[in-house]
């Protein structure tokens, strides 16, 4: 029996609305359970602040709703769960539950910007890495209370950890963008001792680290290299920056080498979360920025490394520079969703957690769906723009994405670039994208660029006199993929990264007291406008999210100590150490 025309139409309408109601998934964190012998997947969603109960087979057993955003989940391995989350306004907890009911047994509140958690069977203790002030949190499970805070690396990423000793990877470079060598941290901690072992330097212009995950014998850290010494061209050639691994022999505490993921004539735009297969022999590296997953061969690997007698290869150069290294030990494999980030192996199976098409897939042979938990964030124009930001087809050769210099919440790298803003490719700092505004002022070099591709078409179209020329956010985003990506935008690309930028925000500053500024910071505001700071920097945008956003002064200090002590705008007025440090104190409030 045919169905008639309007009962199509009406049905296909209702599919319609119905899909448009559903809310958007975003799956950010991915562990297992065991429960009877039965393997459980938990899945956090970073979008609704729910943790999904999924069976192996796929099947949702349900959810939980703990918070505004699920940053990162750990488990006991059996009843006992840990889940990291945040608030509307920025706060951040710790959630305890109890499987499979997964009711809230505690609750406490922990450091702002949580990102990571591990739990540490042997001493009962959960470690929680709290990003804003690069603390590392304590937390004994059996007394539920805060036993010690540590200081981490800039802006840890995760931890990993083998006896009694804790890995953590930072995500920034902790000095000088100008200091000769600048690069991020491995840093290892002795948890009995809770004082630190050893910091482990990666390789010069190693930054925007993506994740940190081990064998037992050898710990793995993807991140990027960048050569920002380098003007920025010939991205085919790895002049702008390149995709690497980094392997910490966990013996030694020192670096055994670091090793390129791009390939001579393709790259991989950045490496994500890791994980390693159950029986010893894999290593799976998450593609953010290609929507894949590399599988790599971790005993032919370490019998290569172990081949150096340095870390350089047998012509004398960085084996990072290599990208012939990993031939043939290496395997690319498509995840069948969009932004890949979180991975885990489910006894024969990979599965692949993908933040922008709101699925969770089974990458083992044919990339197949395990389970969809929401609309993908790429319906809507902010998610799609945010999935461009981080999409290295954007590029040339899939070498790069807005995030390979900004990472995917739009911040810095903390290094400068020799930009094409003119014949000299002058150094300029990387600046977070969290206060640009399509109606402010054209500053900046892009929108120099940008201001100069006008005047082109300008000259071209019309000649005569050149008016005076604005460009909008969206010209801006167009002339940065242009020129730094080696690719032609679509209007429709352009108007979508121009509305995640928009979206973005700066943080909130962790030293506010309660949301409001200290004693001390209000007499600093006093004295940061009675010294003429404000003749410059008129408002907090300016000036926002300083607490962030180290280095300053075009790269040269990397705190703000130095700058304060450099008299820097202050129009010859004296400060002693008390004003000095009220000073301080207000700007780490903006």
């Amino acid at each position: 029996m045919k169905m008639s025309l309007r009962k199509i139409i009406i049905t296909v309408a209702i599919a319609l609305l119905s899909a448009s109601c559903r809310p958007v998934g975003v799956p950010d964190s991915l562990v297992t359970v065991t429960d009877n012998g039965k393997e459980t997947v938990l899945v956090g969603d970073r979008e609704s602040g729910k943790v999904w109960t999924i069976t192996r087979n796929g099947w949702k057993r349900g959810s939980t709703s703990l918070c505004r955003s699920v940053t990162d989940i750990a488990t006991d391995g059996k009843h006992r769960v840990w889940v990291l989350g945040s608030d509307d306004n920025g706060d951040c907890h710790v959630y305890e539950l109890e499987y499979p009911g997964m009711n809230t047994t505690n609750r406490m509140r922990v450091g702002r910007g949580a990102s990571s958690i591990a739990y540490d069977a042997g001493d009962g203790r959960l470690w929680i890495t709290c990003r804003d002030k690069d603390e590392l949190w304590e937390i004994d499970i059996m007394r539920w209370s805060v036993v010690g805070k540590l200081k981490t690396p800039r802006r840890a990423v995760g931890i990993t950890m083998r006896g009694g000793l804790l890995y953590i990877a930072g995500g920034l470079p902790e000095c000088a963008a100008t200091d000769s060598v600048s690069s991020a941290f491995v840093y290892v901690f002795d948890k009995r001792r809770s004082a630190l072992r050893e910091k482990i330097a990666l390789p010069n212009g190693s930054t925007l680290t993506g994740g940190i995950t081990s064998d037992g014998r050898y710990a793995y850290v993807t991140h990027t290299v960048s050569h920002y010494n380098l003007p920025a061209i010939r991205p085919e050639q790895g002049w702008i920056a390149s995709s690497a691994l980094s392997v910490i022999d966990m013996d030694s505490m020192r670096l055994a080498a670091t090793v390129l993921l791009d390939s001579p004539e393709r790259g991989v735009g950045g490496g994500g979360a890791m994980t390693v297969s159950p029986d010893g022999e894999e290593l799976a590296i998450a593609l953010p920025g290609m929507g894949k997953v590399m599988t790599v061969d971790l005993d032919a690997m370490i019998r290569r490394i172990e081949a150096l007698d340095t870390l350089a290869t047998a012509d004398g150069r960085p084996a990072y520079e290599d990208a012939g290294f990993m031939h043939g030990i290496k395997e690319i494999l498509p995840s069948g969703g969009r932004g890949t980030d979180k991975l885990l192996y489910l006894e024969d199976r990979l599965l692949a957690a993908n933040l922008y098409s709101g699925d969770i897939t089974d990458v083992t042979s044919t990339p197949e769906r395990f389970k969809k938990i929401g609309r993908a964030l790429t319906t809507r124009r902010r998610g799609a723009g945010e999935a461009l930001f981080a999409d290295a087809a954007l590029s040339f050769q899939n070498r790069l994405s807005c995030a390979s210099c900004h990472g995917r919440d739009g911040g810095i790298d903390a290094l400068t670039h020799m930009l094409p803003v003119d014949t000299l490719y002058t150094p300029r700092t990387t600046m977070s994208l969290a206060s640009v505004s399509a109606e402010g002022p054209s500053e900046g070099a892009i929108a120099r660029m940008a201001v100069a591709e006008k005047l082109k078409h300008v000259r071209k179209t019309r000649g005569g006199a050149e008016p005076e020329i604005k460009v909008s956010l969206e010209d801006r985003c167009a002339e940065a993929i242009r020129s730094l990506l080696f690719t032609e935008p679509t209007a429709n690309e352009s108007r979508n990264l121009a509305a995640y930028i928009r979206s973005l925000r700066p943080a909130v500053s962790p030293y506010l007291k309660d949301g409001k500024p200290s004693r001390r910071a209000e007499s600093g505001r006093r004295i940061f406008e009675d010294a003429g700071c404000a003749s410059c920097h008129s408002g907090q945008t300016s000036l926002s999210a300083l607490w962030l956003n180290a280095p300053y002064m075009k790269g040269s200090m990397y705190t703000l100590d130095e700058v304060i002590d450099s008299g820097h705008g202050t129009d010859g007025v004296r400060l002693d150490s008390i004003m000095k440090r009220d000073l301080k104190e207000y700007l780490l409030t903006l």
